[in-house]
């Protein structure tokens, strides 16, 4: 399945950062990220953590988490990366009137989010099959929204009804 290759590659990317910097592990990380005397990194770490926390779930929760200490960490450890972070970062803050009002048209109240919907669309179809109205193994229907073999099945399906519509129609017209 796509999604569980796009984990592994993530596992194995974050692996291979933490390999390279030499970092011991994910809890040496977050300790120093914790402990940040970088105030504007700790700032951003501190405000991506605390919205991760009330937002998310799961393993977006945790990835966002991971993610977010480990290039926070290499930005605030290697001179390389922190220079042009901070340079562009002030360049963002000094477009801010411009930038502020095309990010809005970008931003989801965090319960619209695409993974948090999907999360409560997989409830459902455990509350389904907890109440026997699906079978093991199936999903309620706005779970199918997410699942990318069954909306290649539907429009697969779509297709063959328009294209049956049309035929019919265009026999209808030469019929005359």
């Amino acid at each position: 399945m796509k999604g569980d290759k796009d984990k592994h590659y993530i596992r194995v990317a974050t692996w291979w950062l933490r390999h390279k910097y030499k970092a011991a592990n994910k809890d040496s990380i977050h300790y120093d990220m914790e402990n940040c005397g970088n105030i504007v990194i700790k700032k951003i770490y501190d405000k991506i953590i605390k919205d991760s926390n009330k937002n998310m779930t799961g393993y977006h929760k945790a990835t966002i988490t991971e993610l977010t200490e480990l290039f926070l960490w290499i930005i605030e450890r290697d001179t390389a990366y922190r220079d042009p972070f901070f340079y562009f970062l002030k360049e963002i803050l000094d477009d801010k009137d411009t930038l502020y009002p095309l990010v809005l048209k970008y931003v989801k109240n965090p319960k619209d989010w695409y993974v948090n919907r999907w999360n409560r669309s997989k409830e459902s179809s455990k509350k389904l099959k907890d109440e026997g109205r699906i079978l093991e193994g199936g999903m309620a229907m706005d779970e199918t929204y997410f699942v990318p073999s069954v909306q290649k099945r539907r429009f697969r399906e779509l297709t063959r009804e328009m294209d049956a519509e049309s035929r019919k129609k265009s026999r209808r017209k030469n019929a005359w």
